[in-house]
């Protein structure tokens, strides 16, 4: 499984949630024994989410239900959506910049920044990775990839392949030697708005406050 794929899941588990409800985290196992039974105590319980996720603590402290990387790119992010982008910029696309949700449930991955932002009808993530944009586009786990421009700066458009519902949309742009991605979750897509339409509003509103 790619790392692309291994940080889908901690977003599916979190996004749908409405705003201001708290996060029910699922589990948290203190680790013991060898490595490979640790491997199967948390492949029992992540059965359902797929073989193959490396999950934090087989062999390096605890488990925990959030998903890890299997690799990545050297170097870190550049940048730090959380810290970073003005409030003034987030109440502009509707979200609360004083509930900020950092990394992925708290738990920081290498070669990655993640922050989150709940709104009334959405929530809006920024991914930074140290993945390039070609590595996004060469993912077997993206979907519906199409090219796009925010005042010249080359972007790209995707939906998760596992969002069945098309409820989340994904613009990716180059940030540094990586990339920064902003993600659009609507809680209620039946309702609206249409989420890759409110993925490019939203990155043409952060692309100023995200570095080239």
């Amino acid at each position: 499984m790619s790392l692309w794929s291994a940080l889908l899941w901690p977003e599916k588990m979190t996004e749908r949630r409405e705003p201001n409800r708290p996060v029910l985290r699922l589990f948290r196992v203190e680790r013991s024994g060898t490595r490979e039974e640790c491997r199967m105590r948390v492949a029992a319980v992540f059965g359902l989410f797929g073989a193959g996720l490396l999950l934090v603590g087989c062999g390096s402290g605890d488990v925990t239900g959030e998903a890890a990387p299997e690799s990545v790119s050297a170097g870190e992010p550049v940048f730090s959506p959380c810290d970073d982008i003005p409030a003034e910029v987030l109440r502009e696309v509707g979200v609360d910049p004083a509930s900020p949700d950092r990394d992925f449930g708290g738990v920081e991955y290498p070669g990655w920044n993640r922050c989150r932002w709940p709104g009334t009808v959405n929530s809006v993530s920024v991914l930074v990775t140290t993945l390039s944009l070609e590595e996004i586009r060469s993912s077997d786990n993206t979907a519906d990839l199409a090219d796009h421009e925010i005042d010249g700066r080359a972007v790209l458009v995707y939906q998760d392949p596992g969002d069945v519902r098309r409820e989340r949309c994904n613009v990716a742009m180059g940030t540094g030697n990586g990339a920064s991605i902003v993600r659009v979750s609507v809680y209620h897509v039946d309702e609206g708005p249409v989420p890759c339409t409110l993925a490019m509003q939203t990155a043409t509103a952060l692309s100023p406050a995200i570095p080239k």
